[in-house]
């Protein structure tokens, strides 16, 4: 039962998959998974570094979804691609209180794995991150692909991330600046929170045309009482991006200032909106 719930005042919403080299782990062979791991290699670490302190400085809750394996123990952790304990402590040790979410144990396709793999993948991901204190209550879905929200709620998840689907252009920056601004909805006992896109690109081009639309989308939910929600990845590609991302962050504080927007994480926006 799909049922839309409407908000008091527009809600502004980042969500990292912070994943390093498990997002390409399936396709570890193609050109495209070696670009994004050497880029890993090179940046990730910084760059959640970068975010962090932009976050501090603002005071903004971010919501970070770690892939349950980089958790595993890793003396070496701190120049791995493939764990992230020193991570997963930045996160939890920042002066703000950012949400940790979980993005699957191993990254798995939920659209297309069997209800055993999604249960086993689930219950392990959450076992690791109660082992560090964590109990996970929002679940982002790997490259946003749903299935198997049955699970997710036996197992204790109150609230996912589901990718706006747009109709309009396989052109990218006409979908980009005609955005679609949804409503959460409660799916039986499970709030969904729309996503509107990826705030990454490889080319200036790309980075200042996301930049501009996201300001454009601010003022919009600002305005239609709507939801925005930004995804980023650990391997960001340029500073560019981070640049933008401190500009954005900075004009939606002002706009929350304003009492024109709140800016959550995911499982803020569950407490305020669960009994609605």
């Amino acid at each position: 039962m799909l049922e839309k719930i409407e908000l008091d005042k527009g809600i502004f919403i980042i969500s990292i998959d912070t994943e390093f080299a498990w997002g390409f782990i399936d396709i570890i062979d193609t050109n495209l998974a070696k670009k994004y791991i050497y880029i890993s290699k090179r940046r990730s670490r910084t760059n959640i570094l970068k975010i962090l302190k932009i976050s501090e400085e603002l005071n903004i809750p971010i919501t970070f979804g770690f892939v349950g394996r980089l958790l595993l123990d890793d003396s070496q952790s701190h120049n791995s691609i493939l764990h992230a304990i020193d991570v997963f402590h930045q996160v939890l040790g920042s002066r703000v209180e950012h949400e940790i979410a979980c993005h699957s144990f191993s990254h798995i396709d939920f659209s297309r794995c069997s209800r055993w793999e999604a249960q086993q993948d689930i219950r392990m991901c959450k076992k690791i991150m109660k082992d560090f204190g964590v109990d996970p209550v929002s679940f982002l879905y790997p490259r946003n692909r749903i299935g198997h929200l049955d699970i997710l709620e036996n197992e204790g998840f109150k609230i996912f991330r589901y990718k706006i689907r747009h109709k309009y252009a396989k052109i990218f920056l006409l979908n980009l600046f005609r955005q679609q601004y949804n409503l959460p909805s409660k799916i039986d006992n499970l709030l969904a929170i729309p996503a509107n896109y990826l705030f990454q690109s490889s080319s200036y081009m790309g980075s200042t045309a996301l930049w501009i639309a996201t300001l454009k989308a601010l003022k919009e939910v600002a305005f239609k009482r709507k939801i925005l929600h930004i995804m980023l990845h650990d391997y960001i590609e340029s500073d560019i991006i981070i640049l933008y991302l401190k500009h954005i962050l900075t004009f939606a504080k002002k706009l929350e200032l304003q009492n024109l927007i709140e800016i959550k994480t995911m499982r803020e926006t569950y407490e305020k909106l669960k009994n609605a």
